[in-house]
């Protein structure tokens, strides 16, 4: 949204409720994911390793793609930057 004198920030309760939301479907999501049958993983393209480490992932957590990598610690599916020494 525009105002004669330029843009209007959005709302922040607005923004804050969405989050919200956003939040508790991604829980919801993660919680049946972890309870689906073999059948059902395999009917959707999912091991069970797979829907076991995405059921496991903090609901603040995003679904962005590029952040989620096998073998990584559960902090939003983001490996831990460990800085090189001495070479």
């Amino acid at each position: 949204m525009t105002h004669p004198t330029g843009p209007v920030a959005p709302d922040p309760l607005r923004h804050l409720v969405s989050l919200l939301r956003r939040w508790m479907e991604r829980a919801e999501q993660r919680r049946i994911l972890g309870e689906m049958d073999d059948y059902r993983l395999r009917d959707i393209g999912l091991g069970r390793d797979e829907a076991s480490a995405e059921a496991r992932r903090p609901f603040w957590c995003g679904d962005d793609p590029r952040t989620v990598q096998r073998n990584t610690t559960p902090r939003c599916g983001r490996q831990r930057f460990i800085p090189r020494t001495g070479t």
